[in-house]
């Protein structure tokens, strides 16, 4: 019942109560044992859920979504819970890098998918956000390429127009003298 105090003073009475068969015993305190980690476990879990519904997936250091997900995992390789944390954590980053890359802001996007791709390398969102970052980045280049060549043409084109009254004064410069 979560009541882990009084029954570690339970189990400490019933040690020097049993004598020299402590077998119950040390089952009994095997069980502690095991609630009390699944009761952090459940506290950390809860703290990484609390800190994914409030946005926080990897900052602030050391009290973030990520953080909590990777510390369950650090002492319970198989938790189910954290392991699908992760995920989630890692396809909110890659939602949050389609918007970085929407607002043209290519480095935010780049480090959120990076951050997305050490916690779920295979995820399809990921993949397509990836292939979507080098397209925008292309589309950028081309326009900016696009850009300075119409600046060209029109510097060439003003050059040339430059030219042709020059030609033209001259000209008239010419007439008048004859």
């Amino acid at each position: 019942d979560n009541r882990f105090e009084e029954a570690g003073t339970l189990i400490s009475e019933a040690r020097s109560l049993a004598g020299s068969d402590t077998t119950e015993v040390d089952l009994l305190t095997g069980e502690l044992s095991m609630a009390r980690g699944q009761q952090e476990v459940d506290s950390t879990l809860a703290l990484a859920n609390e800190r994914l519904d409030a946005g926080n997936l990897i900052s602030p250091a050391n009290n973030n979504a990520r953080y909590y997900f990777a510390n369950v995992l650090a002492s319970d390789p198989n938790n189910v819970a954290a392991q699908t944390g992760l995920l989630g954590v890692a396809s909110e980053l890659t939602l949050q890098a389609s918007g970085a890359i929407d607002r043209n802001d290519f480095a935010a996007a780049d480090t959120l998918l990076n951050e997305a791709r050490a916690l779920d390398p295979s995820n399809v969102e990921l993949i397509a956000a990836t292939d979507a970052l080098a397209d925008a980045r292309e589309s950028v280049t081309a326009a900016a390429q696009e850009a300075d060549a119409a600046r060209q043409e029109e510097a060439d084109r003003q050059a040339e127009i430059a030219r042709q009254v020059e030609a033209e004064r001259l000209a008239a410069i010419q007439r008048q003298t004859e």
